[in-house]
């Protein structure tokens, strides 16, 4: 889900997650698991997977996103009272076993960046639909300490605690 090149620095990271599926980092974004897409389309059946894949170059500051269906990460700036959260711009594709292609997308980093990465299942409930729950999690975000443990922490005391669905968080603070 995410891979950091660099040789001598790298950014705090701190995830924690229950996933049915396991996500491997690459080291360049090769774009999510065309291999896998390929194998699922080619199975006849109705099985798919969303991916999110992240290569951050810390030293140009360059992060570099494709999504497979799945949810943006938001990118967090530190201000004297806490994070400001904001959504990453980024094409979502369709997911892997669709038979599409997807296409990256690069970001400039601010100074001091923050990025939170998360599964539909921390956000979206029975009750609540999804965007919904990314408001909510944007209200949440908005004001936390500029801390990757706390923000982490924080983020997972909004999911009720069912396990209808996968739920998996990483913050990835890149100085």
């Amino acid at each position: 889900m995410l891979k950091v090149t660099t040789p001598a620095q790298r950014p705090s990271c701190w995830s924690s997650g229950r996933s049915p599926g396991s996500r491997r980092a690459r080291r360049r974004p090769p774009l999510p698991s065309w291999r896998a897409s390929a194998w699922l389309d080619g199975n006849d059946s109705d099985r798919f997977a969303t991916a999110l894949v992240v290569h951050i170059d810390v030293p140009t500051r360059t992060a570099t996103v494709a999504s497979a269906g799945h949810l943006a990460p938001a990118l967090l700036s530190p201000t004297p009272t806490g994070t400001v959260p904001s959504a990453l711009e980024l094409e979502t594709g369709p997911p892997l076993g669709i038979g599409q292609e997807w296409h990256d997308r690069s970001t400039q980093l601010p100074a001091d960046a923050v990025l939170f990465l998360f599964t539909d299942g921390l956000v979206e409930t029975r009750v609540d639909d999804i965007d919904e729950g990314v408001r909510r999690l944007g209200e949440l975000l908005e004001g936390l300490p500029f801390d990757a443990r706390t923000i982490l922490h924080s983020a997972l005391e909004l999911h009720p605690g069912e396990d209808e669905d996968d739920v998996a968080v990483l913050v990835a603070h890149v100085p």
